[in-house]
């Protein structure tokens, strides 16, 4: 049932992002006076012809992988003999019908993200106990899990709600759990281990129970020290065998430099790192730093998750320094507490309580993401968050197509199929979003400076207009061969990269 849904879901997909993008192209061309001979959706040999209207012929071709608008005179040597083609209209005319498209593609993902947020809200509400996505390689992806799965209940007692979840994997790293799982109305248990995962050194490290190692993973902020896949084999003339080592060592050198020993790329080599405080103990609560922001709620539950701490009496906190410091000689007393709550000061009387420091964290992680409640702010609020979103969503795409980040983002057919698969499970919201991500991501690769895609088009415009004179037939032919060679190479490379990731279970699902 799922694949026939999976097939149903792409199909739609496809087809609205290929007839927004080619109506782009249409109607700008219909605009400036073109002639438009065939709107065509797919490649290859002709399934059916549907219709005819002011001279264009609409077909549905065999091949579902894109679509196209034949424009007479957009061929290499057809010149101004067409008196109604391409070539015969001015150069401005010209690329507005070329990027005519991709402005298409960028109006359907913004209308797709209204539609959204107008019709089904935003995930900003409380964490749910159903699975968003299980990360490769992890406890969760090697039990099976899989997005859509809901966890009913761990070690045979019953999850209340995400949150719930999320707390009993974190605080079991290294035992196994009873994990029962809700899947198509039929419930299953997997026992899983969850792994340890530390933050120590403004790294994080995972650690291997079984070769007994701690790692860097690729969670590691890029600004650290440490690399992904570092090995961290000794603290002060110490072995690093076993996590709790690390606790230990992290509740003693909060502010403190110590010398290092780790391993990357097979070598060893040595380092001295000052090992900030991450967090301070005060009142049950657990303030992180920088920033100072609670986490979990107190048992009162009027200090919150995300609460900043602001002052103690009259002592303002900005460092887990200052925190440790204003809370020296309260033992015995009354405090006050100050917190900043979404722009709203706080205060709080507590009986005064030593802060212990620490500088390490670890958690169990068993590799899923839960998902969040949707929640619908309001119809203007909601036009807002969405043109947000889609501001938000072209950043990540412009930062997944650098070049070192490029190899690790982009996907193929394959991996557009899997990924689809994945949302159908989640629901109509998920598949909506993944249309609008989809619709931008054509734009953008749309636009890129490679002959026979729009970008590459528009560039030869420009040359045109900076050379004051029209390309020759066969300069076009050379420029379009050199387009398809690298069009080739990409999607040879985007395919391969498929199979790889398929092949190694290195996607998420």
């Amino acid at each position: 049932m799922l694949i026939i849904e999976t097939i149903i879901a792409l199909i739609i997909v496809f087809a609205l992002l290929v007839i927004f993008h080619e109506c782009g192209h249409y109607l700008a061309a219909r605009w400036a006076g073109m002639r438009v001979d065939e709107f065509s959706l797919g490649f290859g040999p002709i399934v059916r012809k549907l219709f005819n209207k002011s001279g264009t012929q609409f077909n549905l071709r065999w091949i579902p992988l894109g679509g196209f608008v034949n424009i007479a005179g957009m061929e290499p040597g057809s010149e101004e003999t067409i008196p109604d083609g391409f070539q015969a209209k001015s150069l401005w005319k010209r690329a507005l019908v070329v990027f005519a498209g991709p402005f298409a593609s960028f109006l359907l993902a913004l209308i797709l993200f209204l539609v959204i947020g107008v019709g089904w809200g935003f995930v900003a509400g409380k964490t749910l106990n159903k699975i968003l996505v299980v990360n490769p390689n992890t406890p969760a992806a090697e039990a099976g899990l899989r997005a859509g799965d809901t966890i009913t209940a761990i070690n045979d007692i019953p999850v209340k709600d995400g949150r719930d979840m999320v707390d009993r994997i974190h605080t079991s790293p290294g035992r196994p759990l009873k994990i029962t799982v809700l899947r198509n109305k039929k419930v299953f248990d997997k026992t899983i281990t969850p792994q340890w995962n530390i933050t120590f050194l403004n790294a994080v490290w995972t650690f291997d129970t079984e070769k007994k190692t701690l790692t860097a993973t690729d969670a590691t902020p890029k600004d650290s020290f440490f690399k992904k896949g570092d090995v961290l084999t000794k603290v002060n003339g110490r072995k690093v065998d076993n996590p709790y080592f690390i606790a230990l060592a992290g509740k003693r050198a909060g502010g403190h430099d110590l010398n290092i020993e780790y391993k990357r790329n097979g070598k060893t080599k040595t380092a001295k790192q000052h090992c900030d405080v991450l967090y301070v103990d005060y009142h049950y609560i657990r303030w992180y730093f920088p920033g100072g922001y609670a986490r979990p709620a107190d048992e009162k539950n009027t200090i919150k998750t995300g609460d900043k701490i602001v002052k103690i009496d009259d002592k303002v906190i900005v460092t887990a320094e200052d925190m440790l410091k204003a809370s020296d000689d309260k033992s015995g007393r009354s405090v006050t507490i100050t917190v900043d709550r979404n722009g709203e000061k706080l205060t709080f009387k507590r009986s005064a309580l030593a802060a212990t420091p620490s500088a390490s964290d670890f958690v169990g992680l068993i590799g899923v993401m839960p998902q969040n409640e949707l929640i619908k702010p309001g119809f203007v609020k909601s036009i807002k968050m969405g043109f947000i979103q889609f501001g938000y969503v072209i950043a990540l795409l412009v930062d997944a197509l650098k070049p070192q980040n490029i190899g690790a983002n982009i996907g193929g057919p394959i991996m557009i199929a899997g990924q689809t698969s994945t949302m159908v499970s989640l629901g109509v919201y998920y598949v909506a979003q993944m249309a609008a991500l989809l619709s931008l991501s054509l734009a953008v690769m749309n636009i890129l400076p490679i002959p026979v895609l729009d970008g590459g088009h528009l560039l030869l415009i420009f040359i045109e207009w900076i050379r004051r004179r029209r390309l020759t037939a066969r300069e076009m032919q050379r420029a379009q061969m050199i387009g398809l060679a690298i069009l080739a190479f990409i999607i040879i490379y985007v395919m391969c990269s498929d199979i790889t990731r398929y092949a190694t279970g290195n996607i998420p699902r």
